[in-house]
């Protein structure tokens, strides 16, 4: 399983690199974001996103989609990935 993620991962590179590069900049403050947003939904219960964005809204959901994605690309850099 980990040698098809890897050679998925290396054809990704491979064809649409830029892309990948780009989503790698912006991993760190989306997850920033996303980490400061459930500290105050757990602190006052407040969704910045969804006050800001509108709840329910294409746009909240493509954030949290954004986020989430951001997280696994960070977690899969940092464990996942063999760095040799």
């Amino acid at each position: 399983m980990t040698s098809f993620l890897k050679s998925a991962h290396t054809r990704v590179e491979g064809k649409g690199g830029e892309v990948v590069k780009t989503f790698k900049s912006i991993t760190l403050p989306l997850v920033v974001i996303g980490a400061l947003n459930w500290g105050l939904v757990g602190l006052i219960g407040l969704n910045l996103v969804s006050s800001i964005l509108g709840a329910g809204s294409m746009l909240e959901k493509l954030v949290y989609l954004l986020v989430g994605l951001a997280g696994l690309m960070m977690a899969w850099d940092k464990w996942g990935s063999s760095k040799k």
